[in-house]
């Protein structure tokens, strides 16, 4: 009797990483959940850049500025006389002049505060005291925080990375590292 054999191959765990790659592409193609934690440490930084003028970098104020201020009523922290500036910069997106827009694949975040960029670039008659300071290491941390996003770091590797953000293979599943709820 002549039969016919039939071998099956099974791939084991390939549905796994269907689901994996679908995760990332899915991720990838959405980033908002990851860019709202990103906006808020924008937010916390801007808080501290007011706090500490400049990280204690801003040029002082001249002494004009300081009397004038103070005749005014105004406090002597500099960039803080009306507040409006810091507070489009550190408020909700119901602070005058304040600009936030989270799309899937973009964070836009400023201010309207005209006279913010004379101070961001500085003019012939005052030094350059700039309101919004980003720097490398804010890029790096916002890179890795993308990166574990959509690739679906687990909390073990992102807290090697720097943060603690934890992601499961199908999605964001706890709070961000700066406390916010996503």
């Amino acid at each position: 009797m002549t039969g016919y054999y039939t071998i099956t191959y099974a791939i084991d765990g390939a549905g796994h990483v269907e689901h994996v790659l679908l995760g990332i592409r899915d991720r990838a193609l959405d980033g908002t959940p990851v860019l709202a934690v990103i906006l808020e440490d924008m937010r916390q930084l801007e808080a501290q850049l007011f706090e500490t003028e400049g990280y204690g970098e801003w040029a002082p104020l001249a002494q004009s500025t300081l009397e004038r201020k103070a005749e005014q009523g105004y406090p002597p922290k500099i960039l803080q006389a009306t507040e409006w500036l810091m507070d489009s910069l550190t408020g909700s997106a119901a602070a005058g002049g304040h600009v936030e827009h989270i799309l899937e694949d973009e964070l836009i975040y400023g201010t309207t505060v005209p006279y913010a960029v004379f101070h961001q670039m500085g003019t012939r008659f005052m030094p350059a005291r700039p309101p919004v300071d980003v720097r490398e290491a804010d890029v790096r941390r916002w890179t890795k925080l993308i990166q574990a996003y959509v690739f679906g770091v687990d909390a073990g590797e992102m807290a090697a990375a720097g943060g603690g953000l934890t992601i499961a293979p199908f999605g964001l599943v706890t709070n961000s590292p700066f406390g916010a709820a996503l």
